[in-house]
């Protein structure tokens, strides 16, 4: 008995010391966790893996669109308001329900999703069977992304780019094609996530753009 307490003494004993040793100067502590989403004097910024800012584009008010087509390996597209997904003839190999999600807050991104479908058998039924989800495709597909309604004043729209976001952290860039008077970005991507419009921040000042 003795000696369970004697082992119940030094558990604590030794845990009271490491919590004194954190609290004295010089200790060493692990750095905190930077923000992965972040407001800045009303820009909204997201990081990269390599820690370099963006400043993304925010719409005015909270909604939320969803469009829906089923296309096969003919290719065809998705259209929802400005934003337009175009599958590629032999992107797929069969029927396939593309589904593009518009958000405006807490920035304006695409979620795109693809999911092979089937006939169900029924007789006089005109559903689908769901089955594998893809997330790659055998050709590039082009996706024309709307930033209509964004609240930012961009000085620059040229400088805009496509940024492939997971979890709020930027994954990959994409060099895009900017139309201003349609306020509008097109570029090609060969697997789906979410993507945002973005610009680089300056360094020096989140608040402003190169």
């Amino acid at each position: 008995m003795k000696r369970r307490w004697l082992k119940v003494l030094t558990v604590v004993a030794i845990a009271a010391g490491m919590a004194a040793c954190s609290d004295r100067p010089g200790s060493v502590t692990a750095p905190a966790a930077q923000p992965r989403l972040a407001y800045v004097n009303g820009y909204t910024v997201l990081r990269d893996k390599k820690g370099n800012e963006w400043i993304v584009l925010t719409g005015v008010g909270q909604a939320s669109e969803t469009k829906t087509a089923t296309i096969d390996q003919d290719g065809g597209q998705v259209k929802l308001a400005g934003t337009v997904l175009t599958v590629p003839r032999g992107a797929v190999d069969g029927p396939t329900l593309f589904t593009v999600t518009m958000l405006t807050q807490p920035y304006i991104k695409a979620q795109l999703s693809a999911v092979t479908v089937s006939a169900n058998g029924r007789r006089g039924s005109k559903g689908w069977i769901a089955g594998e989800e893809l997330h790659s495709f055998d050709r590039p597909i082009t996706l024309t992304l709307s930033y209509t309604g964004a609240k930012e004043n961009l000085p620059d729209a040229a400088m805009l780019k496509g940024l492939y976001v997971v979890d709020d952290v930027v994954q990959q860039v994409f060099s895009a094609t900017v139309d201003r008077r349609g306020r509008s970005i097109t570029f090609t991507t060969d697997h789906f996530s979410d993507y945002t419009p973005g610009v680089p921040a300056d360094p020096d000042s989140p608040t402003r753009l190169w």
